[in-house]
């Protein structure tokens, strides 16, 4: 269980938090897509096999879809910039959500990490259930694939 409130030191903290996982992805991605990079060089000086450029081919595809985390990583980790710890009173960008025991930085998609023994997720705007609450106010419901559910928080 999380606060039923939350001051702007506390939000910070756990929008710093938030920031720290993004950065550490983000590390992790451009050492893998480094590696990747390393693994399609191929020598002209020495014979090259067809598996020498099959392997080459492959790990260029993967540099691809390495660059495509990387942007998106960049593009969420410049979203968070714009959130301020200033509470908020409906959910939208930067807020902090609770419903059904969970917690929520509404903005940018991540995995869960902890803050002060409390949990709480990434929520991308682009999430299904973000339609249902965006707008809504602590103490609203809201229905989401046919249950409803009701906002605890909103900060």
């Amino acid at each position: 269980m999380g606060p039923t409130a939350m001051d702007p030191a506390a939000k910070r903290a756990v929008l710093t938090a938030l920031r720290e996982q993004l950065e550490r992805q983000l590390s992790a991605t451009e050492a893998m897509l480094a590696a990747q990079r390393s693994a399609t060089g191929i020598d002209d000086d020495s014979p090259t096999t067809v598996d020498d450029l099959a392997q080459a081919d492959v790990a260029g595809d993967l540099i691809a879809a390495f660059e495509g985390t990387r942007d998106r990583q960049r593009a969420d980790l410049e979203v968070i910039d714009h959130f301020d710890d200033a509470s908020a009173e409906v959910v939208g960008a930067g807020s902090i959500v609770a419903f059904g025991g969970s917690w929520f930085v509404v903005g940018v998609p991540a995995n869960s990490f902890e803050v002060d023994g409390c949990s709480y997720e990434g929520l991308s705007t682009d999430a299904p259930i973000y339609a249902a609450i965006r707008g809504k106010r602590a103490g609203d419901s809201f229905e989401f694939h046919g249950r409803s559910h009701r906002v605890d928080v909103v900060t």
